[in-house]
């Protein structure tokens, strides 16, 4: 339920993050999150989720945010480099 509530920002963070690199693939992981995960936020249907596109499997969640942390920060320095 909370990955499920905060998926905005994980929403956010891919289409930014897509956007600086212009990066076709992640843009694409942005829009399925966009339309399968977010639209389920209003009702917060759980069973509807596909957490597979957010990166979760079955883990507790501060094992999912650490994961997370990296993913995003490895982004970072490749846009960094980028500059």
């Amino acid at each position: 339920m909370v990955i499920l509530k905060y998926s905005k920002y994980i929403y956010r963070m891919y289409y930014s993050i897509g956007k600086a690199l212009n990066d076709k693939k992640i843009l694409e992981l942005s829009d399925k999150i966009n339309k399968q995960v977010i639209i389920h936020r209003s009702t917060y249907d759980t069973s509807k989720v596909n957490y597979k596109l957010l990166g979760y499997n079955n883990e507790s969640i501060k094992s999912y945010l650490n994961k997370f942390t990296d993913d995003i920060l490895k982004y970072i320095v490749v846009a960094l480099g980028k500059i």
